[in-house]
């Protein structure tokens, strides 16, 4: 007969089992990466793309949802594309994320032509607000807290359950 305060075995497997599936979930990479990609910036070197047709936008898959700052280089000849020939906009992507865009002016000399991309740029799903963004850390962390409250009472119950014998 089980006494007041006393957990059962079964108890102590189903702790034991949550608390492998959530230390795989804190330590396999999945948790990290993602709060990494919504509080860190990323930076993207001489990426080729081709510039839309004159008057035309394309995204510029290479700068997440939004370009920070961005440098257009021309493939062949390595000169800077001047900024008159084309503007830079955020809005919303093919894979319903935001989108830096890129629209070429309608005389532009560079439409239709392969390009390269430099950029610092917020990633799809980055966290805009800081204070969101302070946020996303401690999930992870509550997380963890979580785990280790459900486990410590079956784990000292089933110490005590070996103790008395």
């Amino acid at each position: 007969m089980k006494k007041k305060g006393q957990t059962s075995i079964g108890g102590i497997i189903i702790a034991a089992i949550l608390i492998f599936v959530g230390l795989a979930m804190m330590f396999s990479g999945s948790v990290p990466q993602s709060i990494g990609d919504m509080t860190k910036t990323g930076t993207n070197n001489n990426k080729t793309m081709n510039m839309p047709g004159q008057g035309a936008t394309a995204e510029i898959t290479t700068c997440g949802q939004k370009a920070l700052t961005y440098t257009i280089t021309n493939a062949t000849g390595g000169e800077i594309v001047p900024t008159t020939n084309y503007t830079i906009s955020q809005s919303a992507g093919t894979d319903g994320y935001l989108a830096a865009k890129v629209t070429t002016g309608t005389t532009s000399n560079y439409a239709n032509r392969s390009v390269n991309v430099s950029c610092t740029y917020e990633p799809k799903g980055y966290v805009v607000e800081g204070g969101s963004r302070a946020i996303v850390g401690l999930v992870a962390i509550f997380a963890a807290m979580l785990i280790l409250v459900a486990a410590l009472p079956d784990i000292k119950n089933g110490i005590l359950d070996l103790v008395r014998g």
